[in-house]
């Protein structure tokens, strides 16, 4: 259990590097959620959802909503998992979710590259919280560095 302790917290601490923080996503036929400061490309990190989603998969733009991911939620010290504030705006209020490993991802980066290769693949599970309308997971993305 410690081993796969150390293996998560090294992994989430990845996805906050040289100031960029791409944390969580998820895409369903229902429900498009995106936690992240969008490659660098706001100042903060935010959570952006949409549940008018077309018949290519992806969100309509005009009603994606975004609120900022630390003013909603607290992420673990160990960065394992975070929680959400019950009287929140996005799909997430009132969840608590944790990571766990869920298979494996085989890497698509440049060989060269330390996220290069295969390894586990981990998510987001929601804990606590979990009414019908909180997503069950969200997948943790994997960059390349």
């Amino acid at each position: 259990m410690r081993i796969l302790a150390t293996i998560l917290c090294t992994l989430l601490a990845n996805f906050a590097h040289a100031g960029c923080e791409d944390i969580a996503y998820l895409r369903t036929k229902w429900i498009y959620i995106d936690i992240s400061d969008g490659g660098c490309a706001t100042k903060e990190t935010l959570i952006s959802w949409s549940t008018k989603i077309s018949n290519d998969g992806l969100p309509n733009p005009d009603s994606i909503r975004t609120v900022p991911f630390y003013k909603e939620c607290q992420m673990f010290k160990d960065r394992s998992g975070f929680s959400c504030k019950a009287n929140g705006q996005s799909p997430l209020a009132g969840a608590t979710y944790n990571g766990v490993q869920h298979g494996k991802f085989k890497s698509n980066c440049d060989p060269d590259s330390p996220a290069a290769g295969e390894g586990p693949r981990y998510r987001f599970v929601c804990v606590k919280g979990c009414k019908n309308s909180v997503p069950k997971y969200l997948e943790i993305l994997e960059g390349c560095d």
